[in-house]
């Protein structure tokens, strides 16, 4: 664990603004760590880190893996990478997509919860869906401080709003409040406050499903989860659902994570997309279905003529009633 804080701030749409907010008045002597996963297309580049530098007086890093983690600086999640903390330092890990974010804010939340302890803060800003709910809880179960955006300020409201309902929350504020706060919070003396061990271990057991080169078994899987009747919109794998009552979210044995509201905007969004396909298969056995018959049709016209010529044939036939003898 280090001796000083780390912040982890998630966000996604809306979320560029109250970043800015937020690290824009921190000063260059902050005694703190900021990690920030927003959420990035794979292909997108990575835009953040230059559009915070220009407004912070904190260095903003987007780090290389294995980079030792330093106080007062930023350090910003590249695209196509998860981010987490492993002995005090960044890990960029190309695990399966959690939420249907590559980077997701989940695994960086428990991560650095399970690090850091008390010693974490997490943040959630404005964003669609769900992802970070289940790691702003992580950070309670470490006794670590949690923080959601003002849903009235919040452009998208559903990611601080989905985090409030997991986790209990110690602060909803404004942007410009979370930077005040964040101030006094680092300036303070943290409460040693010791965790469930049972509890951490469940947490890191889930974690650690993330990014398994070959998958989870289901010796594994079943220490923690029971099978579900879904199954995973990006694999097509059973589902388990993780045994825990305070919030319902799901994983498969590749690493693919949900929660609730994320496992049904993409369950909904693979329904749409079977239904083009079958749009688009019987689109295809329609105008196939055309062709045969046109082609049937063709070849009976030709038929036909031969047919009717058939007659006049008979007729001028050396062996036909009306014509020449038959006899020899």
């Amino acid at each position: 664990m280090l001796d000083y804080y780390l912040i982890v701030i998630g966000s996604s749409a809306g979320g560029l603004n109250p970043l800015k907010e937020i690290l824009s008045s921190l000063p260059k002597d902050f005694p703190a760590a900021i990690l920030i996963v927003k959420h990035i297309a794979p292909s997108a580049p990575n835009l953040l880190g230059p559009i915070l530098s220009r407004i912070s007086n904190l260095p903003v890093i987007e780090p290389s893996d294995n980079q030792s983690i330093e106080q007062g600086h930023i350090y910003i999640a590249p695209p196509n990478f998860h981010m987490i903390v492993k002995e005090g330092k960044i890990k960029l890990e190309k695990g399966p997509r959690v939420n249907h974010s590559i980077p997701a804010i989940d695994p960086l939340l428990y991560s650095a919860a399970l690090y850091n302890k008390h010693r974490t803060i997490g943040v959630l800003l404005s964003g669609m869906l769900d992802d970070g709910s289940a790691g702003l809880l992580a950070v309670k179960r470490c006794k670590g401080i949690s923080i959601v955006q003002d849903l009235n300020e919040a452009e998208y409201s559903d990611m601080p709003r989905n985090g409030a309902s997991a986790a209990p929350i110690d602060y909803c504020l404004p942007a410009h409040k979370i930077e005040a706060i964040l101030k006094k919070l680092v300036g303070s003396t943290a409460v040693e406050s010791i965790s469930s061990p049972s509890r951490t271990q469940f947490l890191q057991k889930e974690l650690e499903m993330n990014f398994t080169e070959e998958g989870s078994d289901e010796e594994d899987m079943n220490e923690i989860s029971t099978p579900s009747v879904f199954s995973c919109p990006e694999c097509n794998g059973v589902l388990w659902r993780l045994r825990d009552k305070r919030l319902e979210r799901y994983r498969c044995r590749v690493g693919h994570a949900y929660g609730l509201d994320s496992l049904m905007s993409h369950k909904q969004q693979s329904t749409q997309e079977a239904l083009w396909v079958a749009l688009r298969a019987l689109e295809e056995k329609k105008n196939l279905a055309r062709n045969v018959m046109l082609a049937r049709s063709g070849d009976l016209e030709q038929n036909s003529g031969k047919i009717r010529a058939i007659p006049g044939l008979l007729v001028h036939s050396p062996y036909s009633q009306n014509g020449l003898s038959t006899s020899p």
